[in-house]
């Protein structure tokens, strides 16, 4: 493995880099799948972000019985980053 890699693992705890990666991934998904032509992938990555982290604090605050994949509830994470998503999408995009 690189050295500067291992730096980075070092110090990022491995659920954060699987959510990182699972919140690109809804937002790629999403932006091909529904996303309104005028906003690129670039806009939707912090709403994607922000929805993926807020529907994971729900699932962990709402003791959620669906099964986690580490410290990363998937399915409740995915699903508040789509509806976060939607709601980015509504916006208007700026002319």
């Amino acid at each position: 493995m690189p050295e500067p890699l291992q730096q980075v693992l070092a110090f990022v705890p491995p659920s954060w880099l699987l959510a990182s990666l699972l919140a690109a991934l809804n937002v790629f998904v999403f932006r091909v799948a529904v996303g309104r032509e005028g906003h690129s992938s670039l806009y939707f990555f912090p709403w994607g972000v922000v929805g993926f982290a807020l529907g994971n604090l729900l699932a962990v605050l709402a003791g959620s019985p669906v099964p986690a994949l580490g410290d990363v509830h998937v399915v409740e994470a995915s699903l508040g980053a789509w509806v976060v998503l939607t709601l980015g999408n509504l916006r208007v995009p700026a002319t």
